[in-house]
């Protein structure tokens, strides 16, 4: 059966579909192939021109994976079999762990510090019911040591985070929790601040904007000693989705903080003019949007996102998300 193949920017398979499929199938998998994309480390496809694989060396690999697909099958074990193996896999975004697990389980405990096997750990430590990712989690510090503490940190958050936004496909509230339990063992430095972006980040990908809201407020108050982006980016969410008008004039308070500190920031002008939209004040809301453009202007910034927001208010349609994509 025809399969269809969703790939990045630098030739990464993001997901695969069988054919044949309808229009709203089709939609349905690009947006999917969409958030798979977003997951990534903001630095994951920053790859120069120069260096991105060509369309004959991805069709390459993927004869490749296909023929080790076919000696695995056929009970190929090898360490170094398996070790390319893992890395085929994930390149073409096809189930790892169990290679992984395969891998890490044949060798030697002392040779779990060799360079090359610290690399394969922290590669595959992208999902935390792997080996990788436990190894990676019980022995930190020593990866720390190593491959710098931030770094360590950071790609445990990203586990976290992958497995969170699997949870919130699923809707899967339990598998929601399990993920916050092993965030506690995982003793992170900025746990605080991890667990509350995981929080938002499931009740904002399962659409629950009541709780989400709550979380904010509960977490930023009146707003002050928050990072200003953050408040702005919390704030615009409540504008685009939460139809509860005390929790929006919390949000309003926000982005007046946020002004009265950064007047010249066109950004935070444009989330006030979208909240006053929706607090019924459409005439006012047309104001603080065209002083948002002023703004943009004089600074010469691109201001699309305050176009389409002003074209909304005049048509006295919904806002949308994607005002700002």
């Amino acid at each position: 059966m025809p399969v269809c193949l969703f790939f990045s920017p630098t030739g990464e398979l993001l997901l695969q579909e069988s054919c044949p499929i309808n229009k709203d199938k089709l939609l349905a998998a690009g947006k999917t192939a969409l958030d798979i994309f977003r997951q990534k480390p903001n630095d994951a496809f920053m790859v120069p021109v120069s260096s991105q694989p060509s369309g004959k060396e991805v069709k390459r690999e993927y004869i490749q994976l296909l023929e080790y697909q076919i000696k695995y099958k056929n009970g190929f074990r090898s360490s170094e079999f398996l070790y390319e193996y893992a890395y085929l896999l994930k390149k073409f975004n096809e189930p790892v762990q169990t290679v992984v697990n395969q891998f890490l389980s044949g060798i030697a405990i002392t040779d779990l510090s060799l360079p090359r096997n610290v690399q394969f750990i922290y590669d595959f430590a992208d999902d935390i019911q792997s080996s990788a990712f436990s190894l990676l989690v019980s022995n930190r510090f020593y990866y720390s040591s190593i491959l710098d503490k931030q770094k360590t940190e950071q790609r445990i958050a990203e586990a976290l985070k992958s497995a969170v936004f699997n949870a919130a496909v699923n809707n899967n509230n339990a598998q929601f929790n399990a993920v916050l339990s092993v965030m506690k063992k995982c003793r992170l430095a900025n746990e605080q601040e991890t667990e509350l972006y995981l929080r938002a980040l499931f009740f904002e990908k399962t659409n629950n904007w009541s709780d989400y809201s709550g979380l904010m407020i509960g977490q930023y108050r009146n707003g002050e000693n928050i990072n200003p982006d953050l408040l702005d980016e919390a704030a615009w969410k409540f504008a685009v989705h939460v139809n509860n008008e005390p929790k929006l004039e919390k949000a309003l308070l926000w982005t007046e903080q946020n002004m009265n500190q950064y007047p010249v920031n066109f950004k935070y002008r444009e989330t006030y003019a979208a909240l006053l939209y929706r607090l019924n004040q459409p005439k006012k809301a047309l104001k603080e949007a065209e002083r948002a453009k002023e703004i943009a202007r004089k600074k010469g910034q691109y201001y699309f996102s305050t176009l389409n927001l002003t074209d909304l208010i005049q048509k006295g349609l919904p806002l949308t998300e994607d005002i700002r994509e």
